[in-house]
Parts: C-alpha cells; sequence; structure tokens
C-alpha cells in the first residue's frame, strides 16, 4: 500500500507535467500547422512557423514550469521554519497543535497520547506533521523544479514535433491528412495516460484529450481560411 501510494505522489506528478506539456505541444503546433495550411501558405512557412513554435512555447512551458514548482517549494521551506521554530520555542501551543490534529483524525485517550508522545520525541517529524497538516502537502511533490522542467520540456517537443513530422519529410499532397492522423492518434495516447493515476476510463481520457485537440485544430484552419480569403 505505501509503494502504491509512493506511486501515486511521484508518478502523478509527473504523469500531470507529462500529459499537459504534451497536450500543449500537440495542440498548439498542430493549431500552427492547421492555421498557415488554412491559410494555404508553402511548405516551408509550415515547416519554420511550427518549428519557431515548438521552440518557443517549450522553452516558456518548461521555464515557467521550473518558476512555480521553484515558488512552491520555497514556500514549503518557509513554512517548515516557521514550524521548527514554533516546536523549538512554543513546545505547549505545539503539542496541542499536534493533539488537535491526531484527534480530527479519530485517535482518542491513552493511544492518542502514546501516538504524541512518540511523533514529540523526533522534532524533524513533529514539524512535518505540523506542516503537512496546514499546507495539505508532503515536500516530496515540490522539491524537484529542475527535473519538473526538464519533463515539460521534453515532453512538450517529443510530442509537439508530431504534427510536423510529415513535413520534414518533404512535400507531399497528403502531408495534411497524414498530420491530422499522426496528432489525434497521440492525442489520444496521452489522453489515455491519465488512467495510469487518475483511476479513469483510458477510453474516456483518451477521446476527452483528442475532442479538445480536434475543437483546437478546426478552429485554427478555418481562422486561417478566414484570413486567407480576406487578404487575397
Amino acid at each position: 500500500m505505501e509503494g502504491r501510494s509512493n506511486f501515486h505522489i511521484q508518478g502523478g506528478r509527473y504523469i500531470k507535467d507529462i500529459v499537459y506539456a504534451a497536450n500543449d505541444g500537440i495542440i498548439t503546433t498542430f493549431a500552427v500547422v492547421a492555421g498557415v495550411v488554412g491559410a494555404e501558405q508553402a511548405l516551408s512557412i509550415v515547416v519554420i512557423m511550427g518549428l519557431a513554435n515548438l521552440v518557443a512555447d517549450g522553452i516558456s512551458m518548461a521555464s515557467g514550469n521550473y518558476l512555480g514548482s521553484r515558488s512552491e517549494y520555497l514556500f514549503y521551506q518557509a513554512e517548515k521554519e516557521y514550524f521548527a521554530n514554533l516546536v523549538k520555542h512554543h513546545p505547549a501551543k505545539s503539542k496541542q497543535m499536534l493533539r488537535s490534529v491526531y484527534s480530527r483524525k479519530g485517535f482518542r485517550g491513552s493511544f492518542l497520547t502514546e501516538l504524541i508522545e512518540r511523533i514529540m520525541s523526533k522534532q524533524s517529524i513533529w514539524t512535518d506533521e505540523l506542516v503537512i497538516d496546514n499546507l495539505g502537502t508532503r515536500p516530496t511533490e515540490a522539491s524537484q523544479p529542475l527535473k519538473a522542467a526538464l519533463v515539460t520540456f521534453i515532453s512538450f517537443i517529443g510530442f509537439g514535433f508530431v504534427p510536423l513530422v510529415p513535413y520534414l519529410l518533404g512535400s507531399n499532397p497528403n502531408n495534411f491528412l497524414i498530420s491530422i492522423i499522426g496528432t489525434g492518434s497521440t492525442l489520444f495516447l496521452v489522453g489515455s495516460l491519465r488512467s495510469l493515476v487518475t483511476n479513469r476510463s483510458w477510453l474516456a481520457a483518451g477521446f476527452e484529450m483528442l475532442l479538445v485537440g480536434t475543437l483546437a485544430g478546426t478552429s485554427a484552419y478555418i481562422v486561417g481560411s478566414v484570413i486567407m480569403v480576406l487578404v487575397s
């Protein structure tokens, strides 16, 4: 049970990063491709705009994830320092807070008293218990911002590359169709991965993500077509 819990804490965090970045990478890149194709632009324009968008957005997403995760971690450390000082300088108040935490969990009587004494014997554990109760999170969920950023960047670039593959292989009248099929399949695959940590049906999760991507791509294609008509 503990191993499963750790998997859901750590795996859930990175599945979130992977799926979010992959979803954004695929959809934004395909939207660029669809918009440019809708505007009837040349193959080189599709590739240039697609790659430029992919790299720029990938860096933007990764840096945003890093800054967000780093801020979350620093906030956790500040809270931990506050409660460490509270435990050290105001043990009576800290003990009452700890007792309140476990009372809310249903512990009573002599067992509660013994449990509190055991936790208080280790100041680091005592501090962590108060922090976790106050924030509702554990340090492992926010302590690796660089890794989270790297996962985001690789996922964004890797999956976002899919809509461009047909165009990088050369001119072909079916490039857009191939891109649609590849993008749709990848969206469904990435969406189904969410079932690993959400306990949702992989089929429903896959179709949900496919629907979102379809709406974005269709909208971009229509906008590109309308702009082409207006400027021609």
